[in-house]
């Protein structure tokens, strides 16, 4: 349980910290042309800590205005080596 719960409050403060650094305060030109992309690869999306973190990680890229890809590698490593 207590190990459980140091994991969610890891992942919550990564998703926190990514959403305060897509909210700094940088001027228009500043900041890059065009969205960004980000790719997520799991194991396994089978795991339900995986898709609640996946689903966090997508809240965090979309509120930046940006997009996310999944892959799940079904617990292939040659296959999540080769989808990257």
């Amino acid at each position: 349980m207590k190990k459980a719960f140091r994991i969610q409050v890891l992942v919550y403060s990564m998703i926190a910290l990514f959403l305060i650094s897509c909210n700094s305060s940088s001027t228009k030109k500043d900041k890059p042309a065009g969205k960004k992309i980000f790719i997520s690869s799991f194991m396994t999306m089978h795991d339900p800590f995986f898709v609640s973190l996946n689903e966090g990680i997508k809240k965090a890229v979309v509120a930046c205005g940006d997009s996310l890809v999944f892959l799940d590698g079904n617990h292939d490593t040659k296959k999540q080596e080769e989808d990257v």
